[in-house]
């Protein structure tokens, strides 16, 4: 059974509430049943309480069994489809300070008898969202007698700071995990020898330990055997593990080749994927975009499996950079029409940021999305004029042409 807590909003289906219901899955911290629209106010109540902790599904047209949290059965819902649209918006945005932005869709069974309303409520970024005139705050707690339960004022207050203290550690997780890939691969951002892709993938607001240390190598290997499975060239062998203070590091090679991979993980599930790519030849550090895509899909799909080893539920940021390109030459042959010419030289000294926003568990999407916009904004650096967004998404479908069926598709047991 599939979880509509880790299955993209936009592929949630009829099928996905009824099997929930079937299997009596329980309301949660994130999860909530209502057999009617009702009341806005309770339902800017619930709205809020959701935004202020860490966001959940209300599932509207499903009757609960008394006394208890689970579902008894679909009733389904009779008012218009526009009618709860426009109470859901008014909710939001009149009864909700700040207001909360919200992604909504009708649900009918196939014979069309039935009908649910989904509602899915982000994580806030902008919590305390309080009601009431802007007078009370909430927080859902698992409780099945208390729902949502009012926030005093020493909550409001650790509401208000949460955020803060949350972007605090991802920045510092981030930094530390860009500071480990030279020690894992000491020569990948040598200055003038080789290019290098470092890609750090972080939940947006690390809370908790995801995987305890003695069980990150375990979960690595499972994701490193299902990628191995898919591609055997893709190879990630541990020729040097070496253990920092909450995870692991690996290094090895891609595919054969003189393109270095390095690979770090710890406990709060960040992961820092990196490669470099040796000099051709005595003057000339040529990158090749489609070679460069090739090597982030498999990197993002290794660190994307990992955080959903670790049932990791909720966004995520992605944040890369290149570096050592000052010199170097892109190599277009003819992976687009469009730079059929000549090649391009980069005459820049910065390093190329490049990062992203993504909800957890639309793995194909994320990769498909970053890695195009990832090689757009390289053809741009390196003098590329037109439309990059096409260039990086002509490499991105010729890199999927030639993935296996298996890897794109995310069937692995992971």
């Amino acid at each position: 059974m599939a979880s509509i807590v880790t299955k993209p909003f936009n592929e949630i289906e009829y099928s996905d509430i009824a099997d929930m219901v079937d299997n009596k899955v329980s309301e949660s911290d994130m999860l909530d049943y209502k057999e009617i629209f009702g009341d806005t106010q309770k339902v800017a109540n619930l709205i809020s309480a959701l935004a202020n902790t860490y966001g959940g599904y209300i599932v509207f047209g499903v009757r609960e069994k008394r006394k208890t949290n689970k579902p008894e059965e679909i009733v389904g819902l009779s008012e218009p489809e526009k009618d709860l649209d426009s109470k859901l918006t008014n909710t939001c945005y009149d009864k909700i300070m700040p207001p909360v932005f919200v992604e909504s869709k009708h649900l009918t069974s196939e014979d069309k008898s039935l009908r649910v309303f989904l509602v899915r409520v982000p994580e806030s970024d902008t919590t305390p969202h309080a009601v009431d005139g802007n007078t009370t705050v909430y927080i859902k707690v698992r409780d099945q007698k208390r729902p949502i339960a009012k926030a005093d004022l020493g909550r409001i207050q650790w509401l208000a700071n949460r955020r803060v203290r949350h972007v605090e550690l991802r920045e510092s997780l981030i930094e530390r995990a860009f500071s480990r890939v030279p020690s894992i691969i000491p020569r990948l951002r040598s200055s003038g020898r080789h290019y290098s892709v470092e890609v750090v993938v972080v939940p947006k607001y690390p809370r908790s330990v995801l995987c305890e240390f003695n069980g990150l190598h375990s979960a690595c290997s499972i994701v490193l055997n299902g990628l191995l499975d898919s591609r055997p060239h893709f190879i990630l062998r541990p020729e040097s593990e070496k253990h920092f203070n909450v995870g692991i590091s690996y290094s090895g090679m891609y595919h054969n080749d003189d393109t270095q991979v390095a690979l770090s993980l710890d406990e709060l599930g960040t992961t820092c994927f990196a490669f470099g790519q040796k000099k051709f030849g005595e003057s000339e550090n040529s990158i090749f975009p489609k070679a460069v895509a090739d090597v982030l899909f498999h990197g993002l799909t290794l660190q994307l499996r990992f955080l959903k080893q670790c049932n990791f539920i909720g966004d995520v940021l992605i944040v890369s950079r290149i570096a050592g390109i000052h010199d170097a030459v892109l190599r277009t042959g003819n992976e687009v029409n469009i730079l059929l010419e000549r090649d391009f030289k980069c005459e820049l000294e910065s390093e190329l940021p490049v990062n992203g926003e993504y909800r957890v568990g639309e793995i194909n999407e994320i990769i498909n999305d970053f890695v195009t916009k990832f090689i757009a904004k390289m053809y741009f650096l390196f003098g590329v004029r037109g439309d990059t967004i096409e260039c990086g998404r002509s490499i991105v479908t010729k890199a999927i042409l030639e993935l296996p069926a298996s890897l794109w598709h995310d069937n692995d047991q992971s």
